[in-house]
């Protein structure tokens, strides 16, 4: 594809492409979740790279997303729409786990300009980039605790950056699939008998159900 060859190219040409450096697995699959007023969507896990490309890069709306509204000039094709793939990993849908998988991908093959168009700050874009950030989706390391200490940190800070480069430099792995929390888990558990799916298979909080 011609994007591919030209963010190739920028990568040989701008400082010969950055050096993610060493991988921690255990902090790259560091599980966070959702918050959300819809219970649908409160609770949904994800780790904490995947869950700051989600904030940060469209989502699943703007800028770097499949279907996006509107792009802000993020080339066609250059999808980041990590979002989980699967509610219900015995119901998954074809086209949202090839969405995902497309994604993750991306992210894999684009690691090094990813974190470094993210360190320089030129991502996410200015005024643009704020406005998409601002209505992201959130996510909590506890899914309980409502304070600020509780929310990742936004991808441009210290922590943010370092949340980024492990994750990339690890592969980008992604929760692919959840279910509801069972008596005998806990959120961010690995599910039991996970089906076929993108990534992994995580344990959300809540059930997922409207009260």
């Amino acid at each position: 594809m011609r994007w591919r060859g030209l963010l190739l190219i920028s990568c040989g040409v701008y400082a010969g492409c950055v050096d993610l450096g060493a991988c921690d697995e255990t902090s790259a699959r560091e599980v966070v979740f959702r918050h959300s007023l819809d219970p649908v969507r409160d609770g949904l896990p994800a780790y904490t790279g995947q869950a700051l490309i989600q904030r940060s890069c469209g989502g699943a709306a703007f800028c770097h997303a499949e279907d996006a509204i509107d792009r802000f000039g993020a080339p066609a094709g250059l999808t980041l729409d990590i979002g989980l793939a699967c509610a219900d990993p015995s119901e998954c849908d074809a086209a949202d786990l090839e969405r995902l998988e497309r994604a993750r991908g991306v992210a894999q093959m684009m690691a090094p300009d990813i974190f470094g168009q993210t360190e320089s700050g030129a991502m996410p874009p200015g005024e643009a980039g704020a406005g998409v950030v601002s209505v992201g989706p959130e996510f909590r390391r506890q899914p309980l605790r409502s304070g600020a200490e509780a929310l990742l940190p936004p991808i441009g800070s210290e922590e943010g950056l370092e949340i980024l480069r492990n994750w990339l430099a690890c592969g980008a792995p992604v929760v692919g699939a959840t279910l509801p929390e069972p008596a005998d888990r806990a959120p961010g558990d690995r599910c039991f008998d996970p089906a076929s799916t993108v990534g992994d298979c995580v344990v959300r909080a809540g059930s997922g159900e409207a009260p």
